[in-house]
């Protein structure tokens, strides 16, 4: 019988079963296991559908590459979400033109770049929350945001592929002002 994977969750799944003690990640807050990540992903996937983040919603990353942002890209694509990197090294107001194209309700950001999110999330109406966090195993601070988490599970499959490049269109970044 040939396996199904309808997301990038289903696909953790699917190793986790097969292969639960076999390295999926291995980076600067230590190596994970299949099994582990995918008991992080669907953590991470309830906490945003719990937190009343809906199917189709754009979730925004601002910070490297790291395997928090693999598991947070897994559990939004579990729970029906899109994750929607941002470049690290645009500014506040290069990221509000991502965040106001995306219409993303929530940005998650790397300590070092909370200054950079929040500006830019001032000129965004639609980023409600931001997110700072700095480790793969912080999940359990999400569960303020979770207070009855929904059950985590992948969308239909669709012939639609959502997609999101994080880099604006070509033109001035010219900063606005409040005053």
């Amino acid at each position: 019988m040939p396996e199904t994977r309808r997301c990038m969750g289903s696909a953790i799944t699917h190793w986790a079963t097969k292969t639960p003690d076999n390295i999926a990640i291995d980076d600067a807050d230590g190596m994970v296991s299949y099994a582990e990540l995918d008991k992080r992903v669907t953590e991470y996937a309830r906490a945003l559908t719990g937190a009343g983040f809906a199917k189709g919603d754009r979730i925004c990353w601002l910070g490297k590459n790291s395997g928090l942002y693999f598991t947070l890209f897994a559990a939004a694509s579990r729970a029906g979400m899109v994750m929607a990197p941002i470049g690290w090294r645009l500014a506040a107001p290069e990221v509000a033109y991502v965040l106001k194209d995306t219409r993303a309700p929530l940005l998650i950001c790397e300590p070092e770049f909370a200054e950079t999110a929040r500006k830019a999330a001032q000129e965004a109406p639609d980023t409600k929350t931001i997110i700072c966090t700095q480790s793969g195993t912080d999940c359990r601070r999400w569960q303020i945001l979770s207070p009855t988490p929904r059950p985590a599970t992948c969308p239909k499959p669709t012939r639609r592929r959502a997609c999101c490049n994080s880099i604006p269109p070509a033109r001035p970044a010219i900063p606005r002002v409040r005053c």
